[in-house]
């Protein structure tokens, strides 16, 4: 607990690459009659007070939906690791941020409940083959500092 605390205290960046927000932006939320992707970008945030991340295969962003806003709860899991491996290779030096563009959901309306909402989520987490492995958190301990959630909804047949 003493060694902790004096590293906390005395050498900040010992915590490792610490994760201030992650974010998810979508131009169009709208899930197709006929299905298909659904493109968003995500936004990963870093503390300045924590670590750079350096090297390759850093970064696993998950895609899922949910009927929870926050994620929490059951998943429908939609994709492992959406990003290209270029993208999972990115550097985030510490106090910056990364922005991965275009990324793609394959959703159906059949996935959804019109209805009650659905959620799709991004989640980011190390890579498992990270190259050189790393520690990473979140700021402030919150696993929501991970994660974003937007609603979806459904596209209205055409009279």
């Amino acid at each position: 607990m003493f060694c902790l605390l004096v590293c906390k205290l005395f050498f900040p960046l010992c915590s490792g690459v610490e994760i201030t927000n992650t974010g998810m932006d979508m131009a169009d939320n709208e899930v197709r009659l006929d299905g298909g992707p659904i493109t968003f970008d995500a936004t990963v945030s870093s503390s300045a007070n924590g670590a750079d991340a350096r090297g390759s295969n850093l970064w696993n962003m998950e895609t899922f939906l949910s009927s929870n806003p926050d994620g929490e709860g059951s998943r429908n899991l939609l994709d492992r690791q959406v990003l290209t491996s270029s993208d999972s290779s990115r550097d985030l030096m510490a106090g910056s941020q990364i922005r991965f563009s275009n990324l793609e959901a394959q959703v159906t309306q059949d996935d959804i409940n019109c209805e009650e909402g659905t959620y799709l989520c991004v989640e980011l987490s190390q890579g498992a083959a990270a190259s050189p492995q790393f520690t990473m958190a979140a700021q402030g301990d919150s696993r929501d500092n991970f994660r974003d959630c937007k609603k979806l909804k459904c596209q209205k047949p055409r009279k």
